[in-house]
């Protein structure tokens, strides 16, 4: 690592963080996207000046419409899809590499990587080099994500192992519940407490690709465990339709108010 670039990231995260700070103190209200990320906002120090903070999730509708029957798991590898950023904060060569040891234990999976990223050619490349089926696709309309949605049997939602990133939720997890698709998600804190309490699929934590492959391996000798409950998509459809427009309808109450 470069000494001089480590420290100039270092002073600009503190810099960042020193204003950021600064504004939520300023602030009479906070709108965050977790509850967690709002309860640690509530609790830390130096934020008494701001008077509410409200947990409204991103939870947008996105016109998907995927056929609720997908192709049966027969003959075939497991088709694991990944569709959003590919950056540093999805560490997503710990999926490759659990590919990799799911194929040597006999069990074929086929990833495919939806999206753009600063990490999309170094992924390519590692994917070629552990000799994992893995096809990497840019995508421009709605139909053509629901294609590969009806295309996988479970889908990634992949966190690395980064404290902050523990009060983070993926907009890709609610769309994922929505569309009733098998959740195989490789994170801690809050995301993983909502596709468990809701029964939306299964968690490793991150960075255990041997914990990943187990799973992956589990769920090609039992399919039945790719079938998931419909209390995510409802619960997605209760927040979407009612719980975000009444939050926003009272913090516009709320600061209309205090003019």
């Amino acid at each position: 690592v470069n000494p001089l670039k480590a420290v100039t990231a270092q002073t600009l995260s503190w810099v960042v963080q020193r204003g950021l700070n600064a504004l939520i103190k300023r602030a009479d209200a906070v709108i965050v996207t977790s509850d967690d990320l709002g309860k640690q906002l509530s609790l830390k120090k130096g934020n008494a000046g701001c008077q509410k903070i409200v947990t409204v999730r991103n939870v947008f509708p996105s016109n998907l419409v995927v056929p609720a029957a997908r192709t049966p798991l027969e003959n075939r590898p497991l088709h694991v899809l990944y569709a959003g950023t590919l950056g540093r904060a999805q560490n997503l060569r710990n999926a490759i590499d659990a590919a990799e040891i799911a194929q040597s234990q006999g069990v074929p999976i086929e990833l495919a990587f939806v999206g753009g990223g600063v990490a999309v050619s170094a992924l390519k490349e590692y994917a070629e080099k552990k000799h994992v089926e893995a096809k990497f696709y840019r995508v421009r309309t709605v139909s053509e994500v629901a294609s590969f949605y009806d295309w996988a049997d479970t889908a990634l939602v992949h966190l690395t192992d980064w404290e902050p990133l523990d009060r983070a939720v993926p907009s890709k997890t609610y769309e994922l519940m929505a569309a009733g698709v098998h959740i195989t998600g490789v994170v801690k804190g809050e995301t993983a407490k909502i596709i468990r309490e809701l029964e939306a699929g299964d968690i490793v934590p991150p960075e255990q690709p041997q914990l990943l492959a187990d799973l992956w391996a589990d769920l090609f000798v039992n399919p039945s465990r790719l079938i998931v409950s419909d209390r995510g998509r409802i619960w997605v459809e209760h927040e979407r339709d009612k719980v975000v427009p009444e939050t926003v309808d009272e913090l516009i109450d709320w600061i209309g108010k205090l003019e």
